[in-house]
């Protein structure tokens, strides 16, 4: 048996408090807690929650716990599961897609006496960050919705992120845009992005100096130009393929199979 480490004379002698690490404690919490869910005949009857149990876990704790927490699915009255981890969540929302099952998450407002639970759904709450930016940007260039001042930065960093991904071999991660299109012309035309060298030079004259801050000696940029903007953001969505360009034929739908010519016996 080893000591559980309670009582003045549990530090000097290995237990399970001075030995174990926090993810392991956190591991043993939960596999006492499952086994002694697995022995109660009443659990149909009780609503189990599991409280953020992903504590210091590494990625195998991780996926074992999810599929421990499915294992809990229709067999008690009730499986809450609360997370700081977003992703950890979806990853159980999926395994446990035969449930009828409800998501929520906590707001704060400041002044307020109490939270509120809001309902969500984790394929919004875990989409990158790159996917809600291209969404901001299509936002404004339909409707104008937005702070321009944010959008004009969402711009370069949409374009930025887009040929780093598509790239790799050709722009380091940390390459911003006016460097992107340094790297292109020291290429001396070999670059693979040497067809989209204007375009890229064009919007990063157009956004760099809301990029970067006012020079202390002359007077400050003006506001950005909702209208100007507007341009830029759609010219940034075409360069990077999440728009058509202007003009440009709309995919045809796929219509119904021909049916095969009718055969004529002689």
């Amino acid at each position: 048996s080893v000591p559980r480490g309670r009582g003045p004379g549990a530090a000097p002698i290995p237990n399970f408090r001075n030995t174990l690490s926090t993810g392991d404690k956190t591991t043993l919490a939960l596999a006492f807690f499952l086994a002694k869910l697995d022995h109660d005949g009443a659990l149909n009857q009780k609503v189990v929650v599991f409280d953020d149990p992903l504590a210091s876990h590494d990625s195998h704790r991780r996926g074992k716990t999810v599929e421990a927490i499915k294992e809990l699915c229709g067999r008690c009255l009730q499986l809450i599961v609360l997370s700081h981890d977003e992703y950890f969540l979806r990853d159980v929302e999926k395994l446990c897609a035969s449930i009828t099952k409800a998501s929520y998450q906590m707001e704060y407002s400041d002044g307020d006496e109490w939270s509120a639970a809001k309902h969500v759904r984790f394929t919004d709450l875990c989409r990158s960050d790159h996917t809600k930016r291209l969404d901001k940007l299509a936002a404004y260039a339909d409707h104008r919705q937005g702070d321009p001042d944010d959008i004009v930065l969402h711009v370069r960093q949409v374009i930025e992120t887009h040929f780093r991904r598509s790239y790799t071999a050709y722009f380091p991660h940390n390459r911003n845009l006016g460097q992107m299109v340094w790297d292109i012309d020291h290429h001396a035309g070999a670059h693979p992005c040497d067809g989209v060298r204007d375009r890229m030079d064009a919007l990063n004259s157009a956004t760099c100096d809301n990029h970067h801050g006012d020079d202390a000696g002359v007077m400050p940029r003006k506001g950005v130009d909702p209208d100007a903007l507007k341009v830029i953001v759609s010219d940034a969505l075409e360069l990077i393929g999440a728009r058509r360009l202007a003009g440009s034929p709309a995919a045809a739908a796929p219509g119904p199979a021909s049916a095969p010519p009718t055969a004529i016996g002689a």
